[in-house]
């Protein structure tokens, strides 16, 4: 289940609030453009190999739909697995603060990250997993932990490649934010 944290980038030690109600959380981010909803994710039979344009075959419905209210043109899917030679790098990338150019859209099919979005001096922190779907806006400073062992599966939409290139703010509130190890410590990892 998804988890919303609250902070004030005043104090990065402990939230303020932590909310798991799912209709609560999307009401707070989206006061400030974010859309998060969640979605039924579909069953594959364990252990099936499926290549990247069969998974998009069977979200056909989903995908069609974002294009058409969103106007995206791209989909495609990124997956990162345990032991990915790559994972620490792609981690790294990501935990600076930044923004993109178009929307960050994305549809969690497995695995999860946390998603930190600063807005009016507040970090909000989303754990996103399996059935979430999330719209952060263009130039809406965030940046994602994906954490020391990724393991994901997404859907993403996008018009360019350069949707994916970080524009990084030059601010420090990242570094001093709690990451996945911390978060994590008090709470076991559910699969």
């Amino acid at each position: 289940m998804s988890k919303l944290a609250f902070y004030t980038q005043f104090n990065l030690q402990k939230p303020y609030r932590v909310s798991d109600d799912l209709n609560s959380c999307a009401e707070t981010l989206a006061e400030f453009g974010v859309r998060y909803e969640q979605w039924t994710t579909l069953s594959v039979l364990p252990g099936l190999a499926m290549e990247d344009e069969e998974i998009l075959a069977l979200y056909t419905d989903q995908i069609e739909g974002v294009k058409r209210e969103l106007g995206y043109r791209q989909v495609d899917i990124a997956t990162m697995r345990p032991g990915d030679a790559f994972s620490i790098s792609v981690r790294g990338r990501y935990l600076s603060e930044h923004t993109h150019d178009e929307d960050e859209v994305r549809f969690f099919l497995s695995g999860r990250a946390l998603v930190y979005i600063h807005v009016n001096q507040k970090i909000h922190i989303l754990e996103c997993g399996r059935g979430d779907f999330i719209v952060i806006p263009k130039g809406i400073k965030h940046w994602i932990d994906i954490g020391p062992k990724p393991e994901f599966s997404v859907i993403r939409w996008f018009n360019t490649k350069c949707a994916f290139k970080n524009k990084f703010t030059e601010g420090y509130v990242a570094e001093a934010t709690p990451r996945w190890e911390a978060i994590y410590v008090e709470m076991p990892v559910r699969k």
